[in-house]
């Protein structure tokens, strides 16, 4: 017994270097957060960087493509009006005990920047216009009123009725492709709506879920039938929207699904739609129609009362 006691602590000896050496293992002898895990880098500058190189190569891959009739990839210099107010704020992580933080130095990369390194052109009039909250609103909100079951979380797409004749007028010049972005983001304590979504609560309630396009982006889709050649679609949302509204119409050539992509992960938009990188990401069960229909739709709390 004596022998079999001290071979296991020969085993162990020799295992946890090995193990703290490749960074997995907790060091219960530290004093120091910072020291609880023994990495493999040195400087706190060496794991940055590798995190977010590593951040990249995830988008790259894991990126899907839900649907392309054979417009992408797209060539050098399509003229491209990005459109949808979370384009130029993109829900890039999780909330509360899923959240992150930009105070680690890494320069966040945003739609417009990865288009323009691609080599598309992209209208700089909706790009201004989307940044300025005194012509485009606020955006959205993530109401969380203290884990009460009455939290608002709003979608915050901006009003058609927002965009003046000047504004419109941009599209001419980059009417090729407009570029659609729906963002959705829910958070402990404020799940989505599965009634009485809105864009906003000075617009009023709808009969519509968070996971459909909301009155404003419905106005938007529908606009942009008339402004541009081809439609795409992205979804910067962890959650599933329904897309048979996109699926079915031939102005779509295209719907990217990029989840919530981290600081550089958008930079793979512009290099998947112009066939710099091919996506090999996939769904992992079925997109549903309707989510109505789902017997789980019901699990979730409308948001409306206290509980």
């Amino acid at each position: 017994m004596k022998k079999k006691f001290l071979f296991g602590l020969f085993v162990v000896g020799m295992v946890f270097p090995v193990l703290a050496q490749r960074g997995g293992v907790a060091n219960p002898l530290a004093r120091d957060p910072q020291s609880l895990f023994i990495g493999e880098y040195s400087e706190r500058a060496q794991y940055i960087e590798h995190g977010t190189k590593i951040n990249g190569q995830m988008a790259d891959e894991g990126f899907v493509l839900l649907k392309n009739d054979g417009s992408l990839p797209l060539p050098a210099g399509t003229k491209i009006s990005v459109c949808g107010k979370g384009s130029t704020n993109l829900a890039r992580g999780g909330s509360g005990s899923g959240s992150g933080s930009v105070s680690s130095g890494v320069t966040s990369i945003d739609l417009q920047k990865s288009l323009t390194d691609a080599g598309f052109v992209i209208n700089p009039d909706l790009t201004a216009f989307y940044k300025d909250n005194n012509k485009s609103g606020r955006g959205r909100t993530n109401g969380n009123d203290g884990w009460k079951g009455n939290s608002q979380v709003t979608i915050g797409e901006t009003p058609w009725s927002s965009y003046d004749q000047a504004l419109i007028n941009s599209f001419d010049d980059y009417d090729e492709i407009g570029i659609q972005v729906l963002t959705r983001e829910g958070a402990e304590g404020c799940d989505v709506q599965t009634i009485d979504s809105t864009d906003s609560t000075q617009f009023g309630f709808s009969e519509k879920h968070a996971l459909e396009l909301s009155d404003n982006e419905q106005d938007l889709f529908d606009n942009l039938h008339d402004l541009v050649d081809k439609i795409i679609i992205v979804i910067n949302s962890s959650n599933l929207i329904e897309c048979d509204v996109f699926m079915n119409d031939d102005k779509v050539a295209g719907i990217l699904w990029i989840g919530n992509p981290g600081d550089v992960g958008p930079g793979a938009v512009g290099r998947i739609l112009s066939g710099e990188v091919n996506p090999s990401g996939r769904t992992i069960s079925t997109w549903t129609r309707d989510f109505t229909k789902d017997p789980t739709f019901q699990n979730f709390s409308d948001n409306r009362h206290f509980g």
